[in-house]
């Protein structure tokens, strides 16, 4: 057995996989090229400290775990300080002086324009089946066994329908505040989920920029003037957020504390201002603004009440937009928020019961957009847009497991302020054998068409484009407008 001591630039490598024990997996290159896979709940903290027994190349690594055949996906390398600073960043962020101005808690752009909610459906989402295309002969025959039929979707247009399992969304598309953006991503040749995702996130073509587009909004939009200007409802940071604009990152409201009992807080904030009241310079300005921010957060807390549960989904994400609906209920307006949902990466078993297409995931994930608006109210949601974006749809065809696999085209949602709803944003590209892409609904629209018109008209940054969408020229469509 040999012990390997890593530095921080060693290199951390996530493995994705669909074995049938789900094994957690990290695989650990040491610096004489050989790779060690740590399995199970204690994978990420094995791999922080020493790795044992390396192995020659990644499918011997993950033999040797159990982890036998399915799609081992690896992500762009993740340096182990790459690694500490994104995870020092969800705490570090608030130490911040550019982005903890004392007494701001609401910022000026967000109380003239309103919210933008970025939820990133994370798994793969078949649009095919959010939103399936009856209208073309070929979707039946491709999906003979999960294919919606007429009496599982409300008929949106002569081509599309849209799932019965999303039924809550049904009155937004009838009042004009829900639309759809139909053969969306992004155009990256790769399938792998954590390549497509760092794609989706930075907005760029290539992995090789080390920002986010909506970090690049706030960079070029001017100074923060809130603790609260843009932040992830979450337990880490949106890469899409990720700039020289630190943003924080708040599983719940409530967490945002010092401490879990005044007291305690008060104890903590009395020894950080005794070591930091008399540092002097930014040291000390940035911890005067931390314990500001944070006592301001506690008032918030205070100040909208619990969190409400009445509507939401069991999700994650059901209980991530009950918190930012607390946080509009405070009286407090972020200018970005970003939420994920997990769950959409349909390989099997896609025809469950008497539903279709993952129908939990999706009657959750529905209940929730629906618990938040009527939550939230009119007033609150004409200042407000969700979209709803995911990294590639699935394939055309439906596979042996009754499920599909990684795909292209998929369908992104647009909810709210701005949106010109009751519409299907678009072009459908065909089902046929000729009209596909490796199998896979093509790419019509480019999902940056989309994401510059709400950065236009819902950010006020359109004269930005070209910083927040390098290389990159948006096309109109139409999706957007000024509220």
């Amino acid at each position: 057995m040999t012990d390997h001591t890593y530095l921080l630039d060693d290199d951390i490598l996530p493995i994705h996989h669909h074995s049938d024990d789900r094994k957690d997996a990290i695989a650990v290159p040491a610096p004489d090229g050989t790779l060690t896979v740590h399995t199970g709940a204690g994978a990420k903290d094995a791999a922080s400290r020493h790795a044992t027994a390396p192995v020659a190349d990644l499918g011997t690594a993950l033999a040797d775990a159990g982890i036998a055949g399915g799609c081992s996906e690896g992500r762009r390398a993740l340096s182990r300080r790459t690694a500490l600073r994104g995870a020092l960043a969800a705490t570090g962020a608030m130490l911040a002086p550019s982005v903890l101005p004392r007494y701001a808690l609401s910022s000026a752009h967000a109380a003239s324009r309103g919210t933008v909610v970025i939820v990133f459906m994370r798994g793969g989402a078949d649009g095919l089946s959010l939103l399936a295309p009856l209208g073309d002969p070929w979707y039946g025959r491709r999906r003979p066994g999960i294919a919606l039929g007429d009496k599982q979707v409300k008929p949106l247009t002569s081509m599309f329908g849209l799932n019965a399992e999303a039924a809550p969304l049904v009155k937004y598309w009838d009042s004009g505040q829900l639309a759809f953006v139909h053969a969306t991503g992004n155009r990256a040749p790769t399938r792998s989920h954590f390549e497509k995702q760092m794609l989706c996130e930075t907005g760029a073509a290539t992995a090789s920029v080390r920002s986010g587009w909506l970090g690049r909004h706030l960079s070029t939009a001017g100074a923060g003037d809130s603790a609260f200007r843009a932040f992830t409802m979450g337990g880490a940071s949106a890469y899409a957020l990720a700039s020289d604009v630190p943003t924080p990152a708040m599983a719940s409201l409530g967490s945002f504390t010092l401490g879990s009992a005044d007291a305690a807080a008060a104890d903590i904030s009395a020894d950080v201002r005794a070591m930091w009241g008399t540092a002097g310079g930014p040291a000390q300005d940035a911890v005067t603004r931390t314990l500001d921010a944070a006592r301001q957060a506690t008032l918030m807390a205070t100040e909208a009440g619990p969190p409400s549960t009445s509507g939401y989904g069991t999700s994650a994400f059901g209980t991530a937009m009950a918190e930012v609906a607390r946080v509009l209920r405070s009286g407090v307006t972020p200018e970005v928020v970003c939420v994920d949902s997990y769950g959409w990466d349909t390989h099997v078993n896609m025809k469950m019961g008497d539903g279709r297409v993952i129908p939990y995931v999706l009657r959750d994930f529905t209940a929730t957009l629906d618990a938040f608006v009527t939550e939230i109210g009119a007033d609150a949601m004409s200042r407000t847009t969700v979209v709803a974006m995911t990294e590639f749809g699935r394939t055309a065809d439906q596979n042996s497991s009754g499920g599909t696999d990684h795909g292209f085209g998929s369908t992104m949602i647009a909810l709210g302020a701005g949106v010109r709803g009751g519409k299907v944003h678009g072009a459908h590209p065909g089902l046929a054998a000729s009209d596909l892409d490796g199998g896979a609904l093509a790419i019509a629209t480019d999902y940056r068409d989309a994401l510059a018109e709400l950065v236009t008209h819902r950010l006020g940054n359109g004269s930005h484009l070209s910083t927040i969408f390098p290389g990159y020229t948006p096309t109109p469509l139409g999706v957007f407008t000024a509220a």
